[in-house]
């Protein structure tokens, strides 16, 4: 549907994931799948109006270090290829010897 797709929008160009792998913060507005990922990691700042984003960027570089290692978990947990490389190598191994 319309909606789902756009909660999976910024998923499609992998800039924000680039973002992440660099260990750089976002911010976002408060869309499923983004807002989640940076309340669970710590990798950026939810916001809910184009006027929380001067704080948010204040808050951001105020603890830079922190939401940067948060940035790196995310990516490591969300879109890390080798890690989903290897769960499928695990799995046609296991095929392969049935």
């Amino acid at each position: 549907s319309e909606d789902r797709n756009i909660n999976f929008v910024g998923l499609s160009s992998g800039k924000i994931a680039h973002y992440l792998f660099c260990g750089k913060p976002i911010i976002v507005n408060r869309i499923p799948f983004w807002s989640d990922v940076i309340i669970e990691c710590g990798c950026g700042v939810v916001v809910d109006d184009f006027d929380e984003i001067p704080a948010a960027v204040k808050d951001i570089l105020s603890k830079y270090h922190v939401y940067s290692a948060g940035a790196q978990k995310a990516y490591e947990k969300y879109f890390d290829m080798d890690a989903y490389t290897q769960i499928i190598k695990s799995r046609l191994k296991a095929i392969g010897a049935r």
